[in-house]
């Protein structure tokens, strides 16, 4: 009783997080101005965001299978089925926040299949792990031809913009350092078993070299999708001021303290693209077209999941 209370106090907190901050932000952008806007979007640009975000699920779903070769009883596991689990997954994190995480339907539903547990849950914390450093990696690599746009920009912070990337970088540094150098984790009996799929990680050199490449696939795909949801709305933006932005944005949306990011989300964009002189109601209507475009590539996810809840209950009857 008292973890259903604790994960509705946490629903709730998340709820007034996400409402709280979009109410102010589409107070200050207009909220018919954003309706007008997302309205006179070219829908080819829509679709085609959307179509991108499969592909990216797809690109996912290989270096996932990368990194499960790792892991016992899974070879027999079809690139189709995972993609089938990354789909789904997706589904539960976009559409569905605070009530199942993806990453747990993806574990779970993994665990069925390898009845490895611990193999089955480290192989998801890599996979995001892998597509965070790849995020971060390409917001280092912009930072040089983008920091012209930001330094000097009054954000009303205490950090200097163009700090922000590395610093995120550093912490990511500090925070891999500790895990899987001084294995801080160890003490801890639930993650201890997790370091055995850790070392044999790090003692796949191509796998890790694959893992990495698809997901700077992954990142390099997804920014070129908010790349043409802004053409369609026919905002003036560049390519790189996006390979610049949208890491940071990813990293603060990622922060579980709202429902999808929805409302961070758009307020970072307000805040960032606004430094390049685009109007709120611009950076707001960009933002909230990406989030649909996700959201509907995602909802295979539902359809594959009725499918296996239907099947379970035939074979329960049976």
């Amino acid at each position: 009783m008292a973890g259903k209370r604790k994960k509705l106090l946490v629903l709730s907190l998340k709820l007034s997080i996400s409402g709280s901050i979009l109410y102010f932000v589409l107070k200050k952008a207009g909220i018919q101005e954003v309706y007008s806007t997302i309205g006179s979007m070219a829908p080819a640009c829509f679709f085609g965001a959307m179509l991108l975000y499969i592909v990216t699920v797809y690109t996912s779903s290989h270096r996932w299978k990368y990194l499960l070769s790792l892991v016992e009883g899974s070879s027999g596991l079809s690139s189709l089925r995972l993609f089938s689990l990354y789909i789904m997954g997706s589904f539960f994190s976009r559409l569905l926040p605070g009530m199942v995480g993806g990453d747990a339907v993806r574990a779970y539903y993994l665990y069925k299949d390898t009845k490895s547990g611990t193999m089955a849950l480290a192989s998801v914390f890599a996979d995001r792990y892998m597509g965070f450093a790849a995020m971060l990696s390409l917001g280092l690599v912009a930072l040089p031809f983008g920091i012209n746009k930001i330094r000097g920009a009054d954000a009303g912070w205490t950090i200097p913009l163009e700090w922000i990337v590395p610093l995120i970088a550093f912490v990511f540094i500090v925070f891999s350092f500790l895990i899987f150098t001084l294995q801080i984790g160890k003490r801890f009996s639930k993650v201890k078993n997790l370091y055995e799929y850790f070392l044999k990680l790090k003692n796949s050199p191509s796998i890790l070299i694959k893992s990495f490449s698809l997901s700077v696939a992954v990142q390099v795909i997804g920014i070129f999708s908010v790349y043409l949801i802004s053409v369609g709305i026919g905002a003036k933006t560049s390519l790189i001021e996006f390979f610049l932005f949208v890491p940071i944005i990813n990293t603060i949306t990622a922060l579980p303290i709202s429902m999808s990011g929805l409302g961070v989300r758009e307020g970072a964009f307000v805040l960032l693209l606004g430094l390049t002189g685009i109007k709120p109601e611009v950076a707001t209507s960009i933002s909230l077209a990406w989030f649909l475009a996700y959201a509907l590539g995602s909802t295979p996810g539902i359809i594959v999941y009725l499918k296996w809840r239907v099947k379970k209950e035939l074979q329960q009857e049976s």
